[in-house]
């Protein structure tokens, strides 16, 4: 796992979440919804993707702070702001724990939150928040072989 760390699993994550979006679109309608929020919605998605797929995969493998300064590593060579982002993250995910429901739920709501640019409805969060952790649960799995 280490050499994960060391190599590639922000581009790995990075380059993962950049090719879910057409998918997703076609399956949940509400994606367009919440993406005509944004001005850049591509570029939103991608960011606030590979932050949510960064995030769970350093809480779900329990990384400590020196594997997490070289994630930020990677996380700048793509995006200068990633790094911030990714503490924002964890921000979010520990601010809105008392919401109840599981990590998964949690980062895709944070995913749109960020992307819609305010609290997305219920409406809009009831299948895609889910659909959006669970891409990335799947994704951790398939790090994980």
């Amino acid at each position: 796992m280490n050499t994960l760390i060391n190599n590639q699993i922000v581009k790995l994550i990075h380059t993962f979440v950049i090719g879910i979006l057409t998918p997703l679109k076609e399956k949940y309608p509400k994606l367009l919804e919440i993406l005509n929020y944004s001005k850049h919605p591509s570029n939103d998605w991608d960011f606030f993707m590979t932050v949510g797929g960064v995030g769970y995969y350093v809480i779900k493998n329990k990384i400590d702070e020196e594997g997490i300064s070289e994630i930020k590593k990677q996380l700048n060579e793509i995006d200068a702001q990633l790094p911030s982002a990714l503490d924002n993250f964890f921000d979010f995910i520990n601010k809105y724990d008392d919401l109840g429901g599981d990590l998964v739920s949690k980062i895709g709501f944070y995913v749109l939150w960020n992307i819609k640019g305010n609290r997305p409805s219920y409406s809009e969060c009831k299948e895609l928040a889910p659909a959006i952790g669970n891409y990335l649960l799947n994704l951790q799995e398939v790090l994980d072989k």
